[in-house]
């Protein structure tokens, strides 16, 4: 629900983010709250089961002031309470534990956290293995007052707990779901180049713009999501926004949406997928803005790929990428009768690491949401100029064309 309360700020209602205490969140961006535990991080057990028993990724929000750690314990309340994960020590500064983290640490040895002997003997993480039906593994996260020099008992961690999370995963014997994170950015069909797609995961919740052209040859965008991940499927309604700010306009929140049916991607890595929508169905893949730009490695500091926003603007957002020190990135807002536009700008060269200067291009006349392919071609290569000063790699300050400055940060959904 707050996903959903936020996509309605970003594109519907416009609303400033208020400070709120919120409760300590504990997600993960390989499977729903009472979703399906993907394969990879189940157990091995011959004759049983089949994973690959890493421990899942793991994301912590919204943690309590005073926290001095953190505490992990995984069981399953349908086999006797059956432990499979007691880790402590987890530092106060940690956001979110890495798909196979505990393959990392060990209680025998100083690690970043310690973990205990679960009920397979094991040290550390021991996934999901049920015998008959399917069970439920409870994955309870702790905010700590205090550190431990040595094992809590698990009523000891209860004791010192500021706050907790739980999160609910589900695995039966016959549960066959693999999971795929795919890369947060720019996606296209190289066959259809003139259109393609912003898409970022976010814990478990895809959310994602698609743009291209309306049959009068006008450049127009659709949205889908945020919603839930299923293993390596996505899949929500592609709508329409209507009525929104202009590039250089005065404020003015959406009036309408529109729904065009269903866009489902099926991710085969994370860098290739099916996408099946009302136009049918194509292969996908990280665009490349450099050459193997998709696959190089990100510089520390670097701006995060996916989507930003000015938070007192909702309705319309960006989508920046920067790969090898080229940034590509494009404007989703409204024209001034109300029609979703959506403009473009580079790729081109960073200033510097924090700065870049550029021109906002406006494409027409490519490929519709349904018709065949036909190249797209600039209809006005100067809409105006754009200068991007980042302060670090979640914020910085966007200079629009007519002068004015607005803060833009990542959007949080």
């Amino acid at each position: 629900m707050r996903a959903i309360k936020s996509f309605l700020c970003l594109l519907v209602l416009g609303c400033f983010i208020t400070a709120k205490a919120f409760a300590l969140t504990l997600t993960s961006a390989a499977f729903a709250d009472n979703g399906v535990i993907p394969n990879e991080f189940t157990y091995s057990l011959s004759g049983q089961c089949s994973g690959s028993n890493m421990s899942p990724p793991l994301s912590f929000g919204s943690v309590p002031a005073g926290t001095a750690s953190f505490a992990i314990i995984m069981r399953d309340p349908d086999g006797g309470n059956f432990l499979h994960w007691k880790a402590w020590n987890i530092p106060a500064s940690t956001t979110q534990l890495l798909a196979n983290a505990s393959a990392t640490e060990n209680a025998a040895v100083s690690g970043t956290f310690q973990q205990a002997s679960n009920e397979f003997s094991n040290i550390g993480y021991s996934g999901p293995c049920p015998p008959d039906s399917s069970h439920r593994y409870q994955f309870t996260l702790y905010a700590l007052n205090t550190t431990f020099a040595s094992e809590p008992s698990e009523s000891a961690i209860a004791g010192a707990a500021l706050q907790t999370a739980t999160l609910t995963g589900l695995r039966a014997p016959s549960s066959n779901l693999t999971w795929i994170a795919p890369k947060a950015g720019w996606w296209w069909n190289p066959n259809e180049g003139g259109r393609g797609f912003t898409i970022e995961l976010q814990g478990n919740n895809v959310f994602m713009a698609g743009y291209l052209y309306d049959p009068s040859g006008r450049a127009t965008w659709y949205a889908a999501g945020p919603a839930a991940m299923n293993g390596a499927t996505f899949s929500a309604p592609l709508l329409t926004y209507l009525g929104g700010q202009t590039l250089t306009g005065a404020y003015r929140s959406t009036t309408g949406t529109i729904n065009n049916g269903t866009i489902s991607i099926t991710f085969t890595d994370a860098t290739h997928g099916s996408l099946t929508w009302p136009g049918g169905t194509v292969a996908i893949q990280r665009y490349d803005i450099v050459t193997n730009g998709s696959s190089a490695a990100v510089p520390n500091g670097t701006p995060e790929a996916g989507w930003w926003w000015n938070s007192a603007e909702g309705g319309r957002g960006y989508s920046i990428e920067i790969q090898n020190g080229t940034m590509f990135l494009a404007g989703y807002m409204y024209d001034n009768s109300g029609n979703p536009i959506w403009y473009a700008s580079g790729p081109t060269a960073m200033t510097n690491s924090t700065t870049y200067q550029g021109t906002w291009q406006e494409y027409g006349n490519g490929q519709t949401l349904t018709g065949a392919f036909k190249p797209a071609s600039v209809v006005n290569s100067n809409t105006g100029s754009i200068t991007v000063n980042f302060s670090n790699s979640t914020n910085g300050t966007l200079t629009l064309p007519d002068g004015r400055q607005i803060p833009i940060t990542r959007y949080r959904y």
